[in-house]
């Protein structure tokens, strides 16, 4: 290395060092953003999601998750939006047969596994834990296909002692070549708490285990609570209305203040006095009993405190610390404060709008996951039912059409709602088969029974005409006993 080159390396050096050296450090502020920056420069996905930054701050976030019932409601409501009561499966081969019997073993088995139950609590699990794994199992007791579904918390999810070192293994996944996960590490937890847990672990092929979480940063590879920008939020409100309440319970009680004239260092006879002499003009007097009569010394008068707690700026403090729990979770203002009194019709939609956007976001997460499932199970369904199977001959399993249909939130103003739908109907813009989807339903379920509606109603002799009568005369009734 030449002279040029060795100072030219130096002087580079020195450049880098600038903002953290001493010199330049001449004030607290300067101190403090220079440490930040310091610690701040490896910012690669794996060392923020490291283990222990993930230990910390799912212990943070589950304990404001149970104690915060606003912070519960945003997490819940955001499960309810994404997953709801679960989505209606739709199989699209062209033997109608087929169809049913697969859309109907597929429901038994969901609710024998209680499947949409641990859906939901994993989404909800994304705002505390920031992911969820899902790994399939077999189970006897489980008539259909054979295949059972466990929610594993994510703490169990590790790496072993002897598998840190590996260069494809990162907290409990090893991975291929390519970035796909191969296997999992699973620390075995026994039932009983009282027995002590060893270090035991098991292996579980990533065919068998499905991994829900949202990434935020590039080769992300595991979750973050979504809370986790709001715990300084939330522990600020916290702090607020302990006070609060503390300052209200005190002036809610029969508290006074004696105010006198006297020397604090003489007593009522004019002698000098300690603080363990008598009765000087600081001691505290204390009634006798509720709603008795005092009687003070002369050079004395008393007042009672005042309740002024919680002031005027509380309730907007509040409901600005709130907004930024929905903020961090996605939710608009009057989804987590639960209340949209003082919203109209078009700031309504607005935020749902917005909100139904990023509820989408996730579905397309979940039916990866829903997707890898039904295939599982169809196939040992296939395998176990005759019927099924002979029906399935003509198909593989990879080329099965099916599609996924959550319920769509509604409308605030139904009659526009309805109003739309049937434009879109008429102009063939819309599907019979995505309307009744909108509600998770079946659209060759909804048909039949419309049919079987109308031949009651032939039978019967009763005609759409006579329905909308008895409607509009039951309803002018009505008008006529509120009036």
């Amino acid at each position: 290395m030449g002279i040029f080159d060795f100072w030219r390396r130096k002087r580079r050096q020195e450049r880098r060092a600038i903002p953290v050296t001493a010199s330049v450090l001449n004030s607290v502020d300067d101190r403090q953003n220079a440490a930040y920056f310091t610690t701040a420069q490896d910012s690669s996905a794996d060392k923020i999601c490291s283990t222990q930054e993930r230990k910390r701050l799912r212990a943070m976030c589950r304990k404001v998750f149970l104690d915060n019932s606003f912070a519960l409601n945003a997490a819940r409501s955001l499960a309810l939006s994404v997953y709801g009561s679960g989505p209606s499966l739709q199989v699209k081969t062209d033997n109608n047969e087929l169809n049913t019997a697969i859309e109907q073993l597929y429901r038994r088995w969901r609710k024998q596994t209680e499947y949409d139950t641990k859906f939901l609590t994993a989404i909800q699990a994304l705002c505390s834990d920031g992911e969820a794994f899902f790994r399939l199992y077999e189970d006897p007791y489980v008539t259909i296909g054979g295949w059972n579904v466990e929610l594993i918390e994510a703490y169990r999810v590790e790496s072993r002692t002897t598998e840190m070192l590996l260069p494809n293994e990162y907290d409990g996944i090893l991975y291929d070549d390519y970035g796909r996960p191969v296997e999992y590490t699973l620390l075995i937890v026994h039932d009983n708490p009282m027995y002590p847990q060893p270090l035991e672990w098991e292996t579980v092929s990533a065919d068998r285990m499905e991994h829900l979480f949202i990434p935020c940063l590039a080769n992300q590879r595991r979750g973050l609570p979504l809370l986790q920008s709001a715990l300084q939020t939330l522990a600020s409100l916290q702090k607020l209305e302990d006070s609060t309440l503390a300052a209200a319970e005190t002036a809610a009680k029969l508290s006074f203040v004696l105010e006198t004239d006297l020397d604090p260092s003489v007593d009522l006879n004019g002698q000098y006095v300690t603080a363990d002499d008598g009765f000087g003009a600081f001691d505290t007097i204390t009634l006798p009993k509720t709603n008795a009569g005092l009687t003070l010394p002369s050079g004395f008068k008393v007042s009672q405190l005042k309740a002024e707690q919680p002031t005027t700026a509380y309730s907007p403090f509040k409901t600005d610390c709130l907004i930024g729990v929905g903020a961090a979770i996605g939710e608009p203002r009057n989804i987590v404060l639960n209340d949209s009194s003082s919203y109209n019709y078009s700031s309504a939609r607005l935020d749902a709008q917005v909100f139904e956007r990023w509820s989408a976001t996730i579905q397309t997460l979940c039916v990866k996951i829903l997707d890898s499932h039904f295939k599982t199970i169809v196939s040992a369904i296939a395998d176990s039912n005759p019927a099924t199977k002979t029906l399935l001959e003509r198909y593989r399993l990879d080329a099965i059409p099916f599609g996924w249909y959550f319920a769509q939130p509604t409308h605030i103003d139904r009659q526009k709602e309805a109003a739309a739908d049937v434009m879109l109907l008429k102009n063939n813009c819309m599907t019979y088969r995505d309307y009744y989807a909108k509600d998770g339903r079946d659209w060759r379920s909804a048909f039949d029974q419309i049919a079987a509606e109308k031949r009651m109603m032939t039978e019967l002799g009763i005609t759409p005409d006579d329905v909308t009568k008895s409607i509009a005369t039951e309803k002018e009734q009505q008008e006529v006993i509120g009036q």
